[in-house]
């Protein structure tokens, strides 16, 4: 189960494709944050999208408000198709700069730890983790 607590950078396990995605495994093999999965670049947005299909991602939870940046569940949908496999795309909107309250909070761990319970890999971002990530999901963890 997740509790809500702060992320230090010893609890944090280094994702070696950092170079094309910026992103670290929060829980090894269970949850995986980092920058927003797209590029202005088609290339580059599905070298980042096909990097999370073979990371065996199952679900990705988008902390973004809707047209924030260039969409990227199209690509991440057909690269999921190519490898025979389906991910779930949940958008939980938190402005930038703003907080959201213990209510919005508690929707987004349940929601984390039910993915959890079934065995699913969640990657959890945001628009960029310099940005804004840590303060954004540091309480997930």
């Amino acid at each position: 189960m997740i509790r809500v607590g702060t992320i230090t950078g010893g609890d944090m396990t280094r994702w070696p494709y950092d170079d094309v995605l910026h992103a670290w495994w929060v829980r090894p093999g269970r949850l995986l944050a980092g920058e927003y999965p797209s590029s202005l670049s088609a290339d580059t947005a599905v070298r980042k999208v096909r990097l999370l299909v073979d990371a065996g991602i199952d679900t990705t939870v988008d902390l973004t408000e809707p047209n924030e940046l260039e969409p990227y569940v199209d690509a991440l949908q057909s690269a999921a198709a190519e490898r025979g496999r389906e991910i779930r795309h949940v958008r939980f909107p938190i402005p930038d700069n703003h907080v959201i309250d213990h209510d919005d909070y508690d929707e987004i761990l349940a929601f984390l730890n039910d993915e959890f319970a079934s065995g699913r890999t969640v990657y959890l971002h945001c628009v960029g983790v310099v940005r804004a990530a840590p303060a954004r999901w540091s309480a997930v963890c």
